[in-house]
């Protein structure tokens, strides 16, 4: 294994919470039967409008959407969402061993944001979000496009996940993944991954190996 690539919301920075809570208050205002955002999870922006839409009583438009999303994202990402305590620790034992890269659903600007706000841009030889790529998750485009940029093979490619659409992309994409079972993401059943932790101390490089032995 050559390189892991990391997801941002619901991995590095602990939003998912805060994204139920906000996003989920806006869309109880359109849709009078919204019950949960965990069927979103792991959805790009464009994505999300095309399920409400096909999915739902949902009148707004895509621009709309996105500019609704862009102000809570704001919200978010600038006042709200804090890294996961053990994730500096995971990135910094790691980067010795391991080319990282980042691909996430969200905007790049908001990516860029949490990297430079929390410092972690140095973690990351690229961050790629899924908004650059044709297809966001659960198509495998933004973990390719990942995976291209590092110059590795996406079967050298290791991924960690805590969506059920990012799973399925990783997977997709030919690349192990690893689930990441965190707090704001108990409505993911994660079965697609190739194996499952509970907190990120696990997810380190003697896990990685071990995994890999009973995976090849």
């Amino acid at each position: 294994m050559k390189a892991v690539i990391f997801d941002m919301d619901g991995v590095i920075i602990d939003s998912e919470i805060h994204w139920n809570e906000l996003f989920g208050a806006f869309l109880k205002k359109h849709i009078s039967e919204w019950k949960n955002n965990s069927v979103l999870t792991g959805m790009g922006g464009r994505e999300v409008h095309r399920y409400l839409e096909n999915n739902h009583s949902y009148a707004l438009s895509l621009n709309d959407t996105l500019k609704a999303i862009d102000i809570i994202a704001d919200e978010i990402y600038s006042v709200r969402a804090q890294l996961f305590p053990d994730i500096r620790d995971v990135l910094t034992k790691l980067k010795g061993q391991y080319i990282l890269g980042l691909a996430s659903a969200s905007n790049l600007k908001h990516i860029e944001n949490v990297l430079e706000k929390h410092d972690l841009k140095h973690f990351f030889t690229v961050y790629i979000s899924g908004q650059k790529v044709n297809k966001s998750k659960p198509s495998p485009d933004v973990f390719l496009e990942t995976a291209r940029r590092l110059f590795v093979d996406p079967k050298n490619c290791l991924v960690i996940e805590d969506s059920d659409y990012g799973i399925m992309a990783a997977k997709a994409a030919g690349m192990k993944c690893i689930g990441f079972k965190n707090h704001g993401n108990s409505r993911q059943s994660l079965l697609q991954a190739d194996a499952v932790i509970n907190k990120l101390t696990d997810f380190k490089h003697e896990f990685i190996d071990t995994f890999l032995d009973r995976n090849n």
